[in-house]
């Protein structure tokens, strides 16, 4: 049986110079994919801040008394945590809720318990059965505040357990995730609202209107840089 090509290349190599071309030619790979990563990120920005705008447009064109149980969930959240007791036992729950729902299929287990909002997932499924039954008008102040609490906890002790692993180059992966995680996750707390204010068509206001502030800002941006006066 003939050698491997590999192989004999590399007989050709001293074994010390063969292990230091080995890493060398990973790390620069890995930096590769992190600048990859992290010229997506900064394409994805206006993508960010245009939903991030369609949301919170949509919020507060809503009656005052829903703002206010929404954001109180979620100043709530920061009292709790910062001021009370650490709640990252209650994400931590969230995620073997999760690793149990996908324990099938093992390549999302490691990704899933990060992306999903288990709690205001849940949230979602409650909502959309209340309302099936025309019963949500006598629920909706507490699952708006429970919405905003269940959000922001999970965005916010991801990105703590994103950032305790560990970096790579530039912190891309770290980036990437973060923006990925986020630009989900508010889809998400768009599709609940809008279960929650059945009425209100909250999900096809927050498209829209992000699609118009993200074409708005992506368009400065090329007549910014390609188009002379």
């Amino acid at each position: 049986m003939k050698p491997d090509k590999n192989k004999q290349a590399d007989k050709f190599l001293p074994q010390k110079g063969r292990r230091s071309f080995l890493k060398n030619s990973s790390v620069s790979s890995n930096r590769a994919v992190s600048i990859i990563k992290l010229i997506i990120v900064i394409f994805l920005l206006p993508l960010s801040f245009g939903n991030s705008f369609g949301f919170l447009s949509v919020l507060s064109s809503l009656d005052r008394v829903w703002v206010v149980y929404f954001w109180a969930g979620v100043f709530s959240f920061f009292v709790l945590d910062l001021a009370v007791y650490k709640l990252n036992f209650i994400y931590k729950r969230g995620q073997k809720i999760v690793e149990v729902l996908f324990s099938f299929f093992s390549p999302l287990v490691k990704f899933a318990p990060f992306v999903l909002p288990i709690f205001t997932i849940l949230i979602l499924i409650f909502s959309a059965a209340v309302a099936f039954f025309g019963a949500i008008s006598s629920h909706q102040r507490i699952l708006l505040f429970l919405t905003g609490f269940s959000i922001v906890l999970h965005l916010v002790y991801t990105a703590d357990a994103l950032r305790q692993r560990p970096a790579d180059f530039l912190r891309a992966s770290h980036f990437f995730a973060i923006l990925f995680i986020y630009l989900f996750n508010l889809v998400i707390l768009a599709a609940t609202i809008d279960r929650i204010l059945p009425e209100q068509a909250f999900l096809v206001e927050f498209l829209r209107k992000s699609a118009v502030a993200t074409t708005d800002i992506y368009s400065a941006i090329f007549n910014q840089f390609f188009l002379v006066n």
